[in-house]
């Protein structure tokens, strides 16, 4: 049974997956801070930065060894990417620690506390960048019984 804490974390972070989306999806990954570090590859007195990034929300589907899924936008909840697959390093439950084959998004999730956490290596020739959110994970059922309490 989800506490109070969690159902109340996940009721104000799933409003856009429970109006937008149609269910189906394994799990969602809702993104809610996040900061990118920026290395210039030139030299300055300006030539590091930490910004504030941009949160994204995915709906993932399992697949075995695999899991794939679709990236929205958080703030204009538009579909940045229809299909990014993951490949499954660790699955030793409560932890799930996935990541693409170059490595560039790496994902930690502890099921149990329904949290994850992203960390994204960005490479260019004008800097080098990574950038790390926390956010929720919530399975699908999950979403579907915040659904049902919202109705009553």
């Amino acid at each position: 049974m989800m506490s109070f804490i969690h159902v109340t974390l996940l009721a104000s972070s799933l409003l856009f997956v429970s109006v937008n989306k149609s269910f189906g999806a394994d799990f969602y990954l809702l993104m809610e801070k996040c900061k990118t570090t920026i290395g210039a590859l030139e030299v300055n007195d300006d030539n590091l930065r930490v910004l504030d990034g941009d949160p994204v929300v995915s709906e993932c589907t399992r697949k075995s060894k695999t899991i794939e899924c679709i990236l929205y936008d958080k703030k204009t909840e538009k579909v940045i990417n229809d299909k990014v697959l993951y490949h499954i390093d660790i699955d030793a439950p409560p932890l799930l620690i996935f990541s693409d084959t170059e490595k560039g998004d790496y994902f930690a999730v502890h099921q149990t506390n329904h949290a994850v956490t992203l960390i994204t290596r960005i490479v260019s020739d004008q800097f080098l960048a990574s950038k790390l959110c926390v956010g929720i994970y919530a399975t699908d059922t999950e979403v579907k019984e915040l659904n049902m309490r919202k109705q009553k």
